[in-house]
C-alpha cells in the first residue's frame, strides 16, 4: 500500500527510522539453547552445576510416585556433553540422590552432599568419601586454593587436606557470622564466606574474621552466594544483591540506580565488561562500563524466569527449574549496514512519494498554459468546399451572392447545391 505524505512527514519518518536502527546498534543480543533430561540427565530442575572442559557437570532428582506405595527420589550427578548422552552418578555410587554442590579440580570432581563429600576422578573412574572429622554432613560449598580445600558445611568452615585430613574449623566463636556456610570465594589469603547471617571476610594469615550484615548495608542476612570482581565483593541474597567496593567498605544496593531488585539472586558470575546475575525473576545482566543493567526472562527466550544456578568456562551454563541453559552471544548488528539499509528505506519512499504527487504537479501546470494558448481559427468556407459550392458552407461564406434567386459563389463560379 502507497501512503502519501509530505516532505517534512518524510523527514520524520527517515529521522525515526535511523534513531531506531541506531538504537539497535548498540544492543548486544542474548541467545539462549535449552536443554532438557532428554538429553539424560535426571530432571530438569538443576540444583548445581560445573564446567570442566566440554563436560558439564549437573546435579538433579526427581520424584517418583507409585499407587500403593510411598514416593521416592531418584537423582544424582550428570556429566552432560552436549550432542551426546548424559552419564548418570546415582545413590548407588554416591550414597545420596541428593547433590548440594558440583565443584571440578582438574580430574577430580567433588561433590557436596547431605552426607559428606564425595570425589568421583575421572581418570581411574574411582569414588573417595570423606565425612569423619565434618562437624556436621551436610556440606554446601567447595573451594580450591593449593593444597587447601575449604568446605562450608551446616556446624562452620572447615579447611581440608588434600588427603581429607581435617587441619582447621572455623565457628561463630572464631568470628564467623554463622555457622551455616553456603558459599565461599577464595581471593589470595583471603576467604569471602556467605552464610545464613550475612557475610564474613577470614584472613588466612592472620587469622582475623571481619563479618558484615544488614547494619552495613547488605540486602539481607540470608546470604546465598558471594562472588568477587577485582576489588569488589558481591554478595546475592534472599532480597536482591549488594555489592562491596573494599576501598570505602561500604556495600551499595543492585542496581545502584533506581529501585533495588527485591528478587533471589542464588549465583553471581562476573566477567571482563559484566556481571551475571541468576535471580528468581530471570537473568540480570549488569554492563560495567555504564553500570546499565538488562533483564532476559522467558519473553526472552529463557524456559524459565527462575534461575537456580551458574556456572562459566567459554560459555555460561545456567541451571533453571525447567532444564540447562547455554547462553550464547547474539550477532551484533553493525552501524555501516544500518545506515545503508535506512538510506535505501528513504530512497523508497521518498520515490513512491514523488510518483504519487508527479501527477498532480504536471496538471497543475499545463491548464494555466492551454487558457493562454490563442484557439485555432476554422477554415474559411471557400476553401473546405474545395470548389464545390454546398448550401450549408455557402450560407457562411462571403464569396455567396443570389443570381435569378438562387444562391451564387462568385469565386467559384457557381451555383451551390
Amino acid at each position: 500500500m502507497l501512503v502519501r505524505t509530505s516532505g517534512r512527514n518524510f523527514l520524520v519518518l527517515v529521522l525515526g527510522l535511523m534513531m531506531a536502527c541506531l538504537g539497535l546498534a548498540q544492543v548486544q543480543g542474548l541467545r539462549f539453547a535449552r536443554y532438557t533430561n532428554r538429553s539424560g540427565f535426571y530432571d530438569n530442575a538443576i540444583r548445581d552445576l560445573a564446567v570442566s572442559g566440554s563436560s558439564v557437570w549437573v546435579a538433579s532428582f526427581y520424584t517418583v510416585y507409585k499407587e500403593g506405595g510411598d514416593p521416592f527420589d531418584v537423582g544424582g550427578v550428570s556429566r552432560f556433553v552436549p550432542g551426546q548422552k548424559a552419564t548418570n552418578f546415582g545413590a548407588d555410587q554416591i550414597g545420596t540422590v541428593y547433590v548440594n554442590t558440583i565443584a571440578v579440580d582438574g580430574r577430580q570432581v567433588w561433590l557436596g552432599t547431605p552426607t559428606g563429600i564425595k570425589i568421583y576422578d575421572t581418570s581411574d573412574k574411582t569414588w573417595t568419601t570423606i565425612r569423619e572429622g565434618l562437624p556436621k554432613p551436610d556440606v554446601w560449598a567447595i573451594a580450591f586454593q593449593g593444597d587447601s580445600v575449604f568446605v562450608g558445611t551446616g556446624g562452620g568452615l572447615v579447611v581440608l587436606k588434600r588427603t581429607g585430613e581435617v587441619s582447621r574449623t572455623y565457628t561463630t566463636d572464631d568470628g564467623l557470622r554463622s555457622n551455616n556456610v553456603r558459599s565461599i570465594a577464595v581471593d589470595g589469603q583471603e576467604l569471602w564466606i556467605a552464610t545464613t547471617n550475612g557475610v564474613s571476610n577470614l584472613d588466612l594469615v592472620s587469622g582475623k574474621m571481619t563479618s558484615y550484615g544488614p547494619e552495613d548495608g547488605l540486602a539481607d542476612e540470608q546470604v546465598l552466594t558471594v562472588a568477587l570482581d577485582g576489588n569488589d565483593v558481591w554478595a546475592g541474597t534472599i532480597q536482591g544483591a549488594s555489592r562491596l567496593v573494599r576501598e570505602t567498605g561500604k556495600w551499595s544496593p543492585f542496581p545502584e540506580d533506581g529501585e533495588p531488585s527485591k528478587a533471589i539472586v542464588r549465583d553471581i558470575v562476573p566477567t571482563t565488561e559484566k556481571v551475571w546475575l541468576a535471580t528468581s525473576e530471570g537473568l540480570a545482566v549488569l554492563r560495567k562500563e555504564d553500570g546499565k543493567v538488562t533483564w532476559y526472562n522467558t519473553g526472552s527466550g529463557l524456559p524459565s524466569k527462575n534461575l537456580l544456578c551458574m556456572a562459566k568456562n567459554g560459555l555460561l551454563w545456567i541451571g533453571t527449574d525447567s532444564g540447562l541453559v547455554a547462553v550464547k552471544a547474539g550477532a551484533r548488528i553493525g552501524i555501516l549496514p544500518i545506515i545503508a539499509a535506512v538510506v535505501a528505506v528513504a530512497g523508497i519512499v521518498g520515490y513512491v512519494s514523488w510518483k504519487r504527487r508527479r501527477p498532480t504537479q504536471a496538471k497543475a501546470e499545463t491548464e494555466p498554459e492551454r487558457r493562454r494558448k490563442p484557439k485555432a481559427k476554422a477554415a474559411p468556407p471557400d476553401t473546405i468546399c474545395l470548389g464545390n459550392p454546398r448550401r450549408e458552407l455557402c450560407e457562411k461564406c462571403t464569396f455567396n451572392d443570389l443570381k435569378g434567386g438562387r444562391s451564387y459563389c462568385t469565386k467559384h463560379s457557381k451555383f451551390c447545391e
